[in-house]
């Protein structure tokens, strides 16, 4: 039986909110070419957290301003 990931999200905020720490500017650029390997590879479960974990960064730049 095919299940989607349960992912709180809390916790794809706090992979959005590390990613902005380290990375900075590009956090965005890596989550954007972490989503694409996972499309090319077809991991639906990488594809799931990527997505939201791009939503997230979205959401803390958007409180930021």
């Amino acid at each position: 039986m095919d299940r989607e990931p349960a992912i709180a999200k809390w916790e794809l905020w706090s992979v959005a909110n590390m990613l902005i720490s380290v990375r900075g500017d590009s956090a965005e650029a890596h989550a954007q070419s972490k989503l694409d390997e996972a499309l090319k590879s077809e991991h639906e479960g990488d594809e799931i957290v990527w997505r939201g974990v791009i939503t997230q960064l979205a959401r803390i730049r958007a409180d930021q301003t």
